[in-house]
């Protein structure tokens, strides 16, 4: 990986001769990029250019920006280039610079939020996918982000707008990091974090207070938000992996990992006596454990909400003491042994719908919890800035349904990529209608969570699913997953929205992956570049 110091240099050498390129596949789709010439043999990244200085703006050298074009939506979708420039590093935070220019013909309020139309509230996240943490834009008292306030501004045609962003402090190694933004433009892998200088702050003169002074082709910088009280996010996430057998689940963050144990494989139907197949499955069990675990083991019995919830404990908690039993009997008096049952008042997943029996398989389980001793990372690297995806792999079209309204859609799936310890799922989704979509609704909801959880990915050589990435811990409110925030962000007849979701990465030797797309079925032999 290059060092933020070395992309610099380049920048200085080609100062602001760079040949930029837009390519748009659709009106629609969201990877369409700025390409840039020069520093291709070992200079800057693929779409990667330096950034024209505005006039009464600071004669530092131009930073370089990573450049996108997309959609924010879809309340009132609007077409962006969306820049990203170098993270830059502070004592106490750290800064995300980045530029929105309107490319409409009209006025308009780029939305960068999720879920909701909140401006106070943009969705870009720092994801550190070697270091499997994520950081999320500090808010003050009122919950209000730390940064660029642009709620009260029209962004004009051909203006470029400078914001700032706040986030947590970043370590001292951390030379790269991936952005995940809430537009079709998606994520900006491989940007480089650098030690700020000076007062973090806008380096744009401010915008004029009338609209009709803002002149097209310039750079202003919005007003910034007074914070208070303390900032609130200041702490990263980790990001949660989840990767399954037929017998296991297994959520891993950096830090623990949580193994769920399908009760349906480990014990006889309403009871706990052990089946056949356990004891193969607790030596491996048993095996992991050792390798990886801290002393203290938590064992925690669950059930489905099906049968009596008195009944339900107490079978719950008999099969957690009868694992204990039988880890104990292989692992010894050198581990803390904690057992309990909740029954059913703790499910993984909340049954609904046409996924109900699935979401109950899941739920009938033992966990087997514990911390992580300290150990040597696997070898990972980021991904470098992807300007644009790969050429279509695999196409399919499929009726979908929301709530009783059906439309046919396409998705064309795209070559995948790893990032970090992760492995990046990439296609688009056309609707051939003829009616608009009825999302803001989740189409492709799942039981694995997040904007994509019907979707998953396979290694046809070990068996192993995988799925979606989690933010953080699951949450009542609003559970974050490393994917665009929402499916659809353009809705009328004809138009394309790219999807991307983030799996824990397969073995190197792994070439090509099958990609379950919930209602379009399944891909085979599906590239990872």
């Amino acid at each position: 990986m290059r060092k933020p110091a070395a992309w610099l240099k380049c920048a200085e050498r080609n100062g602001s001769l760079w040949l930029v390129r837009s390519l748009r596949k659709t009106a629609l789709v969201l990877s369409v990029a700025l390409v840039v010439a020069g520093c291709s043999d070992g200079g800057e990244p693929e779409g990667a250019r330096t950034s024209e200085a505005a006039p009464g703006a600071s004669a530092s050298p131009a930073p370089v920006v990573y450049a996108k074009e997309g959609w924010t939506g879809p309340v009132d979708p609007v077409r962006i280039r969306l820049e990203v420039g170098a993270v830059e590093r502070y004592a106490d935070r750290s800064l995300l610079r980045f530029y929105v220019t309107n490319l409409t013909e009209r006025p308009a309020f780029p939305d960068l939020a999720a879920a909701i139309a909140n401006r106070a509230h943009m969705s870009l996240t720092l994801l550190d996918p070697v270091g499997g943490q994520a950081y999320l834009p500090l808010r003050d008292a009122r919950g209000l982000q730390l940064g660029s306030d642009p709620r009260q501004t029209l962004y004009r045609p051909g203006v470029r707008y400078e914001h700032v962003l706040a986030f947590p402090a970043l370590p001292a190694d951390l030379d790269a990091l991936t952005v995940l933004t809430n537009t079709t433009a998606g994520e900006f892998t491989g940007i480089p974090v650098a030690d700020g200088a000076g007062t973090p702050g806008p380096s744009a003169p401010p915008a004029p207070a009338l609209p009709t002074d803002q002149v097209g082709g310039q750079t202003y910088a919005f007003p910034l938000r007074e914070g208070t009280g303390e900032p609130e996010n200041a702490e990263p996430r980790a990001l949660v992996g989840l990767t399954e057998t037929d017998v296991k689940s297994t959520r891993k963050g950096p830090d623990g990992e949580e193994v769920g144990l399908r009760t349906d494989v480990l014990f006889t139907i309403d009871s706990a006596k052990l089946s056949p197949r356990a004891r193969d499955i607790l030596d491996d069990v048993a095996a992991e454990i050792e390798a990886r675990a801290d002393v203290q083991l938590s064992i925690t019995g669950h059930t489905d909400d099906t049968g009596a919830p008195a009944h339900n404990l107490d079978l719950s908690r008999r099969r957690a003491d009868a694992v204990l039993k039988e880890l104990k009997n292989r692992l010894g008096d050198g581990w803390k042994y904690l057992a309990k049952g909740v029954g059913e008042t703790d499910p993984a997943v909340r049954p609904s719908g046409a996924a109900a029996a699935e979401a109950r398989a899941r739920n009938r389980r033992v966990e087997v919890s514990y911390d992580l001793r300290p150990q040597e990372p696997p070898p990972a690297v980021n991904a470098p800035f992807h300007a644009v995806d790969g050429p279509v792999v695999a196409s399919r079209e499929a009726d979908v349904d929301v709530l009783g309204f059906k439309t046919r859609r396409r998705i064309d799936v795209k070559p995948f990529y790893r990032d970090g310890a992760y492995l990046v799922a990439v296609f688009d989704i056309t609707n051939l209608g003829p009616d608009p979509l009825t999302e803001t609704l989740n189409s492709y909801w799942g039981v694995n969570g997040g904007e994509f959880g019907g979707f998953t990915v396979l290694d046809p050589s070990t068996g192993v699913r995988y799925g979606s990435v989690r933010l953080g811990p699951e949450s009542p409110v609003r559970t974050l997953f490393a994917d665009p925030g929402e499916t659809a962000f353009l809705v009328a007849p004809d138009t394309a929205n790219r999807g991307f979701f983030y799996v824990p990465t397969p073995p190197a030797a792994t070439t090509s992956v099958t990609f379950d797309a919930g209602p379009f079925g399944t891909f085979k032999d599906v590239p990872i570049d």
